[in-house]
């Protein structure tokens, strides 16, 4: 209160010669200014709009990996210090998760991410590296919670990777197109496929959302373009 106290007074300092208007603090706080240099809260109505707020960014638990630092790179050809092309050797050197499993062409590791249980699989060709598969675990259990963080993420990812080159709502059954509260259930039944795709110089990027049988999954998959060589 000493803080939004000392805000309105300043503001009342800076609107006493104007007629009343409104002003918000840095708490997010409104207050009518009025033109006598007195100020009151204004009173939200249930049914008035809420001013829209940037999201803050998730918060990891110490020890977690947070999604933005597992994919920020300074270019997507670099992932957790891992670049395409390297051997399983190389890989398994500078990966610093849980090796849980490995296949004649795959690492599987798991980490925590914003609390989520999280498999990467790294997949490899002629013992390069050449696709990484994210797998996020997330236990909600109202579908459309996975959609939120879905649309969420997707932005958080728009400023590291730019605008997607693609964006795909793919329907198989289009019951619950027109409701988008649905969309999260029409994923978990299979109904829908959401696709995000960006396109760097070295790497495909993909982010989808999909499932089935009431299941959800949430992937983010890198892919190098020039996986031939």
């Amino acid at each position: 209160m000493i803080t939004v106290l000392t805000t309105v007074v300043l503001l009342t300092m800076a609107y006493s010669i104007f007629p009343d208007q409104i002003a918000v603090t840095s708490d997010g706080t409104e207050v009518r200014l009025k033109s006598d240099g007195t100020w009151s809260f204004v009173e939200k109505r249930a049914d008035q709009p809420q001013r829209s707020k940037q999201a803050e960014k998730p918060k990891t638990a110490p020890g977690e990996t947070s999604l933005i630092e597992l994919v920020a790179a300074d270019s997507a050809s670099n992932f957790r210090s891992v670049k395409w092309y390297m051997t399983k050797e190389e890989v398994r050197r500078v990966e610093d998760a849980t090796l849980k499993g490995s296949g004649n062409d795959t690492l599987l590791y798991e980490l925590e991410m914003f609390g989520y249980r999280t498999e990467l699989l790294y997949i490899f060709s002629s013992n390069r590296l050449i696709r990484i598969h994210c797998g996020i675990s997330q236990p909600h259990s109202n579908p459309n919670r996975y959609f939120r963080d879905y649309q969420n993420l997707k932005d958080y990812l728009i400023p590291i990777y730019g605008s997607p080159t693609e964006e795909v709502l793919d329907w198989t059954n289009e019951l619950y197109k027109e409701d988008e509260s649905r969309w999260g259930f029409a994923a978990s039944i299979g109904f829908l496929t959401y696709t995000t795709k960006w396109i760097s110089a070295n790497t495909r990027i993909g982010f989808v959302l999909s499932g089935r049988n009431h299941t959800i999954s949430t992937t983010l998959e890198y892919a190098a373009i020039n996986a031939a060589r």
